[in-house]
Order: C-alpha cells, then sequence, then structure tokens
C-alpha cells in the first residue's frame, strides 16, 4: 500500500537482520545489524526522513529491487533529510548504530513533504550554499541530477552543508554509546560458553581494562580456544571481547576475526582477505582459533574463513604502516598486445597513441579495432602510425564494445593482451610495467589501473559491488593529495572488478573464460562480468595504484542518459542480476563503514 508516512519504529511486518525496533528505541544485536520493511509501495516524489531522540542517528537506505536504484540518506535530532523518489516498491533498510546496544529514539518517520514546507527549506538550503564553495558544488550537482537524469531518483539534501570523512554513524560511535545495564547482562549471559581468549599484547595489561567480558588469561599455560593478537600502542574498548565472543558464537567457521581500531578520531576501514594489501603480515588487532596457524589463510583457497568485524575495537594514536605487495618485475619482460576500439575522434586517439609510442616502458605491439571511421583526420592518422607498426582492424558493426574487444584478441600475437579506451592519456612511462608485473603471476586474473580526471581527481581506483545500478566507482572525485591518505588506493590491493577502460590479462585466461560476454553486456559490466568469471577460477582481479593514466569518461562513446541507452542499460543490470544474484549486496573488498553512494571516501 503506498504511503504518506512510514513509522520507521513499526514493529509490524519487518524483517529483522541483527536489528530491531522496540520501544523507545532500536536494538541492535550485532556490528551493523539491521532492520527492513519490504515491498513498501512509494509514488513519485519528496519525501523527508525525521527523528527524534536525543545524540541518536539513523541511516535509511531505499532500494529499490526492479529498477536497481538505491539511495542512502541519514539524519539526526537537528536535521532531518529530504530525498526525491520515483514511483516504484522499495526495500527500505533501517541502521541506528554500529555496535550491538541499545539506541533509544522516541521517533523515526519517512513521510511526503508538503510543496510549501519544501520550498522553504530549499530557499533557505540557497542562500546557505551560496556562502560554501562545496555546498555550491552540491547544490549544482543536485540540479543537474534532477534536469537530466532520466528517472529523477535519488536527488537528496540535507540542512548540513559542510561534510567530514565521519558519517553519522561513526561519529555517533567515536562519541560513545552507553549500553543499558539489562541488555548488557542479557548479553553477557548469552555469552557465558562463549570462547576462552588468550590475550597476546606484549606484556601490556592495560589491554584489558574494564573488559565486560571476563572470559580471557594472560598465561600461555592456561586453556584457551581463540587467540587475540594486539600491537604495543593499541588499548582494547570495554565491549572488544564481548563483541568477539557474540560475533564467534554465530560465526563458528571464522578462522580469523579481522577487527579496525580507531586511530586518533579516524577509524581503520579493513577488508577480510587482501594479501596484496596485507602483505601476509595480518593488521592488529585480529582474533584466530588457537589451534590455527594465522598465516596458512592468507592463501585463496581460505579466505572464506577469514572474516572482518567492522567495528573499532581497539583505539590507537599511531596509524598504521603501509605494508603493501610490491610487483615483481622480470629481467626478460613478455611482450603484450594493446587493443584500443574506436571510431573516429583522432583528437583522442592520437593523444592515446603518442603515449604509447613515445611514452611507455613496457614492449607492446597495438591494434587499433576500427568500428566504422570515416572522418578524413581518423583515416590519415592509421597510415602516420601504421609506419610505426600499429595494425587497424576494420570491424563495421553496430557499436559492441565486448565483440570490437573480442575481434582484436584474436589478431593478438602477443600472450598478454591489454584494452585501453580511446580517450585515455598515458602520462607516466611505468604505467604498463606496473600493470603487467602484476599480470604475469598465476593466482592474477585481471589488473586494472588507477584512472584520473584531468585535474588529477580521482575517476576509477577499482570497481565495488552493493551500489546504485548494481556496482560502481568508490572514492570517485577524491583529489589527487588525498589519495595517498587511503591504503587501498595507495597500494596494490583486490577488488571485486575493474574497469575495462584500462584492464590487462591473460590471453590464455581471458580465452578460457570465454572472453567478453558479446550477446547480454554489448557496452556496460562486461568488464565486470570478466572479472568474475576471471575470479569464479581462482583468479585474482588486482588494482595497481601505481599504473597512474588519465581517462576522459565518456568523450568517445558519450554518457547513457538517453531512453534507448537507458533501456540497453537495464537489460545489462537485468542479466547481470540473474547471472550473478551474489554481489547484488555487499562486496568482501570494501569496508560496510563506507557509504555506499559514490562520493569521495566518505563513512557511514
Amino acid at each position: 500500500m503506498a504511503f504518506k508516512a512510514l513509522d520507521l519504529l513499526s514493529s509490524a511486518n519487518y524483517r529483522d537482520m541483527g536489528a530491531s525496533p522496540e520501544v523507545a528505541g532500536i536494538r541492535v544485536n550485532q556490528p551493523w545489524g539491521e532492520y527492513c520493511y519490504v515491498g513498501i509501495m512509494v509514488p513519485k516524489g519528496w519525501y523527508e526522513l525525521t527523528i527524534d531522540g536525543r545524540d541518536s542517528v539513523l541511516e535509511v537506505v531505499l532500494r529499490d529491487q526492479e529498477n536497481f536504484q538505491l539511495v542512502e540518506l541519514s539524519c539526526d535530532c537537528d536535521s532531518s533529510s529530504f530525498v526525491h523518489l520515483s514511483e516504484g516498491t522499495y526495500d527500505i533498510v533501517i541502521t541506528c548504530g554500529i555496535r550491538p546496544g541499545f539506541y533509544r529514539l522516541r521517533s523515526a518517520q519517512l513521510r511526503a513533504v508538503p510543496a510549501l514546507k519544501l520550498g522553504t527549506f530549499f530557499a533557505k538550503r540557497f542562500f546557505r550554499a551560496l556562502t560554501s564553495q562545496q555546498g555550491r558544488d552540491n547544490l549544482f550537482q543536485n540540479v543537474r541530477n534532477a534536469l537530466f537524469g532520466g528517472a529523477n531518483f535519488g536527488v537528496t539534501a540535507t540542512g548540513c552543508i559542510e561534510q567530514s570523512r565521519l558519517g553519522r554513524l561513526t561519529a555517533q560511535d567515536l562519541r560513545g554509546n552507553v549500553e543499558d545495564g539489562a541488555g548488557l547482562a542479557q548479553r553477557l549471559l548469552v555469552s557465558s560458553n562463549g570462547p576462552t581468549f588468550f590475550i597476546k599484547a606484549q606484556g601490556r595489561h592495560e589491554v584489558l581494562d574494564g573488559q565486560h567480558y571476563r572470559q580471557f588469561t594472560l598465561n600461555t599455560e592456561d586453556k584457551y580456544d581463540y587467540v587475540v593478537v594486539c600491537s604495543s600502542d593499541e588499548v582494547l574498548t570495554p565491549d572488544a571481547l564481548l563483541i568477539l565472543a557474540e560475533f564467534i558464537i554465530q560465526n563458528p567457521a571464522s578462522s580469523l576475526i579481522l577487527c579496525d581500531k580507531w586511530v586518533a578520531d579516524i577509524p581503520t576501514t579493513r577488508v577480510a582477505w587482501d594479501p596484496f594489501l596485507y602483505n601476509f603480515v595480518w593488521p592488529t588487532p585480529y582474533a584466530h582459533k588457537a589451534c590455527i596457524d594465522p598465516d596458512v589463510l592468507m592463501s585463496w583457497s581460505e579466505r572464506e574463513a577469514v572474516s572482518v568485524l567492522s567495528v573499532p575495537l581497539a583505539k590507537s594514536d599511531r596509524a598504521p604502516e603501509g605494508n603493501s605487495m610490491s610487483a615483481e618485475v622480470p629481467s626478460s619482460p613478455p611482450p603484450c598486445t594493446v587493443i584500443i576500439p574506436t571510431r573516429d575522434r583522432s583528437d583522442l586517439l592520437s593523444k592515446c597513441l603518442e603515449g604509447l609510442y613515445d611514452n611507455t616502458d613496457w614492449p607492446h605491439e597495438v591494434i587499433v579495432v576500427d568500428n566504422g571511421s570515416v572522418e578524413e583526420d581518423t583515416l590519415s592518422l592509421f597510415e602516420v602510425y601504421k609506419s610505426k607498426g600499429l595494425r587497424v582492424i576494420r570491424a563495421d558493426i553496430e557499436f559492441n564494445f565486448s565483440r570490437l574487444c573480442n575481434i582484436g584478441v584474436v589478431a593478438a600475437s602477443n600472450a598478454y593482451i591489454v584494452f585501453l579506451n580511446n580517450d585515455v592519456i598515458l602520462h607516466r612511462s611505468d604505467w604498463l610495467t606496473e600493470m603487467m608485473a602484476l599480470a604475469i603471476r598465476d593466482d592474477v586474473g585481471a589488473v586494472g589501473a588507477k584512472l584520473l580526471f584531468a585535474d588529477g581527481r580521482l575517476q576509477h581506483g577499482g570497481i565495488a559491488f552493493g551500489f546504485s545500478e548494481i556496482c560502481g566507482h568508490p572514492w570517485t572525485g577524491m583529489i589527487y593529495s588525498s589519495q595517498a591518505d587511503e591504503p587501498q588506493l595507495a597500494t596494490n590491493s583486490l577488488r571485486g572488478a575493474v574497469t575495462g577502460a584500462c584492464l590487462c590479462a591473460s590471453k590464455e585466461k581471458f580465452n578460457a573464460v570465454g572472453g567478453f560476454d558479446e550477446v547480454n553486456f554489448a557496452v556496460t559490466l562486461n568488464d565486470v562480468d570478466l572479472c568474475l568469471k576471471l575470479a569464479d577460477r581462482g583468479w585474482m582481479t588486482v588494482f595497481a595504484a601505481r599504473a597512474e593514466v588519465y581517462h576522459l569518461e565518456g568523450e568517445s562513446r558519450g554518457t547513457d542518459l538517453s531512453t534507448p541507452k537507458r533501456l540497453r542499460r537495464r537489460a545489462e543490470m537485468a542479466a547481470f542480476a540473474k547471472k550473478w544474484p551474489r554481489y547484488l549486496g555487499a562486496d568482501i573488498f570494501r569496508s560496510v563503514a563506507y557509504s555506499r553512494i559514490d562520493v569521495v571516501r566518505s563513512l557511514r
């Protein structure tokens, strides 16, 4: 039934996913616990999220499953949030706290906004935005989305203009949440048959000050089930061992559990398993079964035995040191074939070819798959570079990126292939060296590069799942000087997928999984599908952090906003959802602490 107002604390017809509404608040029973109202019909219009509760925070995610849309908004007692929704049927997911406990709320509603109130709000918001550069940027982006965004979905606005890296949920956790006495006593009772921990903390007993859960020992002669490893500068939070015990009771198959920690006022954002990022050294704090050597869990076959608790369970004043795995360059580098699908646009292609022939160290050949070029400048450009070894294959077919790439692979002379968009500018001579040094590993499938906008902001640092329209580019728009502060951008690390705008792989592995899917993913999602097919065979997808190129995204093909392109995009998303349903939610290579919308590294 369509609604004008939805009570988000209603105890009727909700799905418990680790949290539940109660009288005067929400009970969270596991880290990042949620509950969901399923199949809520919503008419098109503006809606307001409001809550009433001192120091309380609420996050709401609205998922339009049929159209693969997702919007995330949050508010506190001082500031409501507004969102524009297309007509549809939504699953509405509510989160109110990072760690288990009881969060007090008197009321929480998502309600239709009267026109007068909406006009008043936006008038105030507009004048506030005029005094803030960030506010102006956000406001103008929202206007563009509203005017040109097709379905006009998910345009949001809040009363707050200035944004910090901490979202409302993480900021609330930093302030601290006091568990009510009865709730804590019940949790300890339920966990009374939980594991006994041996604390490996380099002789520092203060690491255990005030622990609620008392089943631990510092004596190696005692019997224990799990080992908790802390560094010399870390102090566990009072609920750390209790949260670990609860997690182990619920997940007995977990052999190793990584935990986040507060470093000053910023939490770490661990992922469960990434030997490239961690370079075979597990970051502290973590817990592992006493009978297990944690080093053996770094292998691909053991990755499902490793879990992550995306809750800060320790505090430290020292930032973690970088420890990523560097790629080794062989003394006799095997040549590769660079494949560029193109049609006209000699202004773009000339810069790309210039970088390949004049500013690329690794040995390679170049194949251009020409999708029907007619402009004289482009044909002349082909002739100039043919004298330097360029091979041009004519393919006068309807645009199908997957097929064009596959045609290039068939013609490739070398054992390794690199797919490159014609709007990529190669400003560093070592870009291909960084990618190929990873691609030649036996355990690696696809390798992706760091793609930058012309001003140095991040365009692609890997692809993550769980975003609107199935997947997206996290950290998009991050300024260049900040990218070194994000471990997953500064170091080689694993991803669910990488973009085909600059993707490297073994030709043998590419052919083994059937190459790009020309039928279901002619234009989009073909790169993601390829990465998942390779991963299914045990070949990892790696982001090469030091392989930097500029990408003038959308310059050659345009955007996907026209009606035919939107329909094609929707059909490809439907095909992807049918083929890969297990990837429609969270991403194991992206912390749950991050926002699920395409924003610059903001936390929830």
